[in-house]
């Protein structure tokens, strides 16, 4: 297990759960501390069903995130085109009026 897979484990242990403010939480934390994370890493390690939806929510709570589309290969050998979300700043803080 790789030190980039650790991390992402261990986020998915501080922060358990199904619904999406804790998969938000989750991918909002590994983009923190690692910068990026793929749609594959989001799906198989932070437990995110749909990581495109919860980078959608990020985005429209104020952080900027762009997605940087890649070549991937499976297990299988086969080559995917998938995305990158990565973070470009810190949480902008959303105030309620």
């Amino acid at each position: 297990m790789t030190a980039r897979i650790k991390k992402l484990a261990a986020i998915l242990h501080l922060h358990p759960g199904t619904s999406c403010e804790p998969q938000r939480i989750r991918l909002l934390t590994a983009l923190q501390q690692l910068g990026s994370v793929t749609t594959d890493e989001a799906r198989r390690y932070l437990d995110s069903y749909c990581p495109p939806a919860r980078i959608m929510e990020l985005r429209a709570a104020g952080h900027r995130i762009t997605t940087v589309m890649e070549s991937l290969e499976t297990e299988c050998g086969a080559h995917h085109i998938a995305g990158r979300y990565v973070l470009h700043s810190k949480t902008m803080q959303v105030t309620k009026s």
